[in-house]
C-alpha cells in the first residue's frame, strides 16, 4: 500500500521477513519503472544478485561508469557505487532516454550509513538524487530503533510529516 502511494517508506522488519521483496516484487510486476536497490557492503550487492536470479529477475549490478541499460527495472549497487557523479550522470541519462515514469531507491540496512563515521557525509547524495527526478525512498532494516527515526529522515532527505510511512514490523527485539 505504501509503495503503491508513492510515499517515502522506513520499514523495520525482522531478519527472514522479506526486505529484499520490497525492491524485488515492484521490479518484476511493474513496467516503465526503475528500482534501485542501494546495498551497504559489495557482499551484500552479490547476495541481493544471487537471489534475484535464483528468482529469475532481469536485473543489472551497476558498475562504476557504466550506462543503466535499456529497459532496466531492477538496479543493485553498493552504497559507495550509488555516491558517485558517473551514478548521478548515469541515473540521469536513463531517465531522461527511458522515460522512467517512477523512479524508487531502496536502501537495504540504512541505519549502517548513519553509524558509519566515513558514511555520513556521504548520505547527501540521496537528496541530490531527487534533483534528477522525483524518486520514492524506501529504506528497510531489521535494527532501527525509534531514536534513530528522526535522523534517517534527516539523512536521506525523506518527505517531511505523514508523507513518510513508517511500518514497524513486531520481532523479539525490545531495544528495536
Amino acid at each position: 500500500e505504501a509503495l503503491a502511494a508513492e510515499n517515502d517508506v522506513i520499514a523495520v522488519m525482522p531478519t527472514g521477513s522479506g526486505k529484499s521483496m520490497v525492491a524485488f516484487i515492484p521490479a518484476s510486476l511493474e513496467n516503465g519503472t526503475l528500482t534501485i536497490l542501494v546495498a551497504p557492503l559489495v557482499a551484500i550487492v552479490r547476495n541481493h544478485a544471487a537471489a534475484a536470479t535464483s528468482m529469475r529477475l532481469s536485473f543489472q549490478v551497476y558498475t562504476r561508469g557504466e550506462a543503466i541499460a535499456p529497459g532496466t527495472r531492477l538496479l543493485i549497487c553498493s552504497a559507495d557505487g550509488s555516491n558517485t557523479r558517473d551514478f548521478s550522470s548515469a541515473l540521469s541519462r536513463a531517465v531522461e532516454e527511458f522515460g522512467y515514469p517512477r523512479v524508487r531507491v531502496v536502501v537495504d540496512e540504512p541505519d549502517r550509513h548513519l553509524l558509519d563515521q566515513d558514511f555520513r557525509p556521504r548520505l547527501r547524495h540521496f537528496g541530490e538524487l531527487r534533483s534528477i527526478t522525483p524518486l520514492q525512498m524506501i529504506l528497510v532494516s531489521g535494527t532501527v530503533p525509534l531514536d534513530m527515526e528522526s535522523h534517517l529522515r534527516d539523512a536521506f532527505a525523506l518527505s517531511e510529516g505523514s508523507f513518510t510511512r513508517v511500518i514497524r514490523v513486531s520481532c523479539n527485539r525490545p531495544e528495536i
